[in-house]
């Protein structure tokens, strides 16, 4: 099965491990995942990336923004769509108890209408 954890520490800022405690099947393609972590207990946050070891050495990497609310402390929950993406499909595929890496927040762009 795949082992979760971090390898790529250039591409994340504040690593942190957090561990599934609950999975939710939302539509046959989307799944509600609930994380939990002591790292979280004061603080929020906006978005996240998911680094996956996979059994052939690579890494499967996704960003993911928590649909959680900013007062919400000590856990976050994604709601993941199946697609072609490698890190979605490894999400799709775990269960209560699993461990993994997350990095973030990541900084966004500013947004700036068309005037």
């Amino acid at each position: 099965f795949f082992e979760m954890f971090n390898r790529c520490c250039r591409t994340l800022l504040n690593e942190w491990r957090a561990t599934l405690i609950d999975v939710q099947t939302v539509s046959p393609t989307t799944r509600w995942l609930r994380f939990e972590s002591d790292e979280l207990q004061h603080t929020t946050i906006s978005s996240i990336s998911a680094n996956i070891l996979l059994p052939d050495g690579e890494v499967a990497s996704g960003f993911y923004t928590p649909i959680t609310t900013r007062s919400h402390k000590g856990y976050f929950d994604l709601l993941v769509k199946l697609n072609r993406g490698l890190a979605s499909q490894c999400l799709h595929t775990l269960y209560s108890g699993h461990r993994i890496s997350f990095g973030g927040p990541h900084l966004h762009a500013r947004y700036i209408p068309n005037k």
